[in-house]
């Protein structure tokens, strides 16, 4: 587990490559909040991976991709963990087959999200309030593979002016 405020305000941080860390569980509260040069997060085959912390890399300006693809243990994305990401343009999912839940917050204000990958992650039960508020170039959302959906929260989506396909 990578501990609460781990790396918080690493400024010269460019880029995290966590593939294939099977033993890594958790990502604590703010580990890599503000980092202001942080670009891009690769967490690919992370099996162990299962909590991403709230407000982990909130704030992170520049950071523009991340990538969960085959963190099959990925149980939960709380609140806030990528609040204000303001780069952010892409999260793939895919393969987070034990995902069950995206926390209040999560993906707010994350106005250059274009696309989310939901594909393989079947346990998907909630997104909770706000998790992608003002989203403001996130066009379409594709839940066909969350199976489990049962809860998508008061204002999950709020304020993304151009989503135009659930």
């Amino acid at each position: 587990t990578i501990g609460n405020y781990a790396f918080y305000r690493c400024d010269a941080l460019a880029s995290i490559d966590f593939t294939s860390c099977t033993g890594l569980q958790g990502i604590g509260d703010a580990a890599f909040e503000r980092c202001d040069a942080l670009a891009s997060i690769d967490f690919t085959s992370c099996t162990g991976l299962q909590n991403i912390w709230m407000e982990a890399f909130y704030s992170c300006d520049v950071l523009a991709s991340v990538n969960f693809t085959g963190c099959s243990s990925l149980q939960s994305i709380h609140g806030t963990a990528f609040y204000k990401c303001e780069a952010l343009a892409s999260v793939n999912l895919t393969g987070c087959s034990s995902l069950t839940s995206i926390g209040e917050r999560a993906f707010s204000k994350c106005v250059a999200l274009e696309s989310i990958d939901f594909t393989g992650c079947s346990s998907l039960t909630t997104i909770e309030e706000g998790a992608f508020r003002i989203c403001d170039v996130l066009a379409s959302v594709d839940f066909t593979d969350c199976s489990s959906l049962t809860t998508i929260a008061y204002r999950a989506f709020y304020y993304c002016p151009v989503l135009t396909s659930v």
